[in-house]
């Protein structure tokens, strides 16, 4: 139940507050409603795109995306894939960014690992 995040700032704050951001995140278990990316104080996230793998997901299982424990996106859940095995590949692209106010969290309902991206910027 913890989670390796590798962050990258990936330009400056553009004169207006808006910082963007990727940021890399793997777990061997990402049960208990992980944190991905705080917003931080004073300050709210845009999610423009989340993408993630988890390849030993049994199928019926579920990822869920949450601005703290406020289910955002899902859950998602893992079905078959087109060789007949089990597992997720997931990513959802954004015309219009999400908003988060405290925090971009992770849930996965099983011990499972997980690997992913997400991409966004925070205001203020």
């Amino acid at each position: 139940m913890a989670i390796t995040i590798n962050a990258v700032v990936i330009g400056s704050t553009n004169g207006r507050g808006k910082t963007p951001f990727v940021v890399d995140f793997y777990s061997a278990d990402a049960t208990g409603n992980e944190i991905i990316k705080a917003a931080g104080t004073g300050k709210d996230l845009y999610l423009e795109i989340i993408q993630f793998e988890a390849p030993a997901m049994a199928i019926g299982e579920t990822v869920k995306i949450q601005d703290d424990t406020t289910l955002m996106i899902g859950p998602i859940l893992s079905g078959i894939d087109g060789a007949g095995g089990s597992g997720m590949k997931f990513k959802l692209e954004l015309k219009y960014p999400i908003k988060f106010d405290v925090s971009l969290n992770i849930d996965v309902e099983t011990a499972d690992p997980i690997h992913g991206t997400a991409q966004g910027f925070t205001v203020g």
